[in-house]
């Protein structure tokens, strides 16, 4: 993927940030001067990068998944076309970097591919987690490949056996899987809204905030049933949503638990 376009795309995103900090802060002036910068960054972006009839020119997965993240478009819909064919010429397999491997899957369920994320999730050959993981891996590495298929390190230079980057897809997990998100700041509040997913059967998340230990947890019954669980610390609370028919409930210290059957095939 191309350098610059990586570049301009988190040089838009820190400014925006900037102009942010700066309305909150009450700097009247340098909100608006920050804002008309990154007005001006998005424009030369589209300009470079997107075609005038709304085509992404980077044809890589990184450069959907950046363009969809960040709202690098002229035509959403035209993007996520092209996502979708970039991703079936790539066999469904990840070909991302350090930078678009993080927003990959988070990516295509907030576009509506959570089929093709989870695809991705439980893919066991290289690349992916999962080819690691049958390998033994308990760190993830620094290359997809670090280790060959017979169990040997692979012949590249830098390679890492405990490197974190990859390893950013357990947010993805415990955020939109387990479904267990901060609502506000330290974990005070919280949104429980879980993906329930049959390919996995089940899923717990446990997390330690300065507020407590929070739990959210789903399991798939016989019968096309689904059973969910979790724990709200003292003195927090929580917005739930369930899928399938769940409901929605708002929790406060202790425990929860519930079961109901699906209004669809899992």
């Amino acid at each position: 993927t191309d350098d610059a376009f990586i570049q301009g795309v988190y040089y838009l995103n820190s400014i925006e940030l900037t102009a942010k900090a700066a309305k909150a802060l009450d700097e009247k002036a340098d909100a608006e001067k920050y804002r008309a910068l990154a007005k001006s960054i998005r424009a030369a972006l589209l300009d470079e990068y997107v075609s005038p009839n709304g085509n992404l020119t980077i044809d890589t997965q990184t450069g959907y998944v950046l363009a969809l993240y960040y709202g690098i478009h002229r035509n959403k819909e035209k993007l996520l076309r092209g996502f979708r064919r970039r991703i079936e010429r790539d066999f469904y397999r990840i070909t991302c970097g350090f930078t678009g491997a993080p927003l990959m899957l988070p990516v295509l369920l907030d576009n509506g591919m959570t089929d093709i994320a989870y695809r991705m999730l439980l893919t066991e050959e290289f690349p992916g987690w999962l080819y690691a993981v049958n390998l033994g891996a308990t760190t993830i590495w620094e290359r997809w490949n670090s280790l060959e298929a017979d169990g040997t390190i692979s012949g590249t230079g830098m390679n890492s056996l405990n490197h974190y980057a990859y390893g950013s897809i357990v947010e993805w997990i415990y955020r939109d899987v387990a479904g267990l998100a901060p609502a506000s700041p330290g974990f005070k509040t919280a949104r429980l809204c879980p993906h329930v997913r049959y390919e996995l059967g089940k899923c717990e998340a446990t997390y330690s905030s300065a507020y407590g230990t929070w739990k959210s947890g789903w399991e798939i019954l016989p019968g096309n049933r689904i059973r969910f669980r979790a724990f709200v610390p003292f003195g927090c609370s929580a917005e739930v949503c369930l899928p399938y028919g769940g409901g929605e409930y708002r929790l406060e210290a202790g425990d929860f638990e519930t079961e109901w059957t699906a209004n669809r095939p899992l």
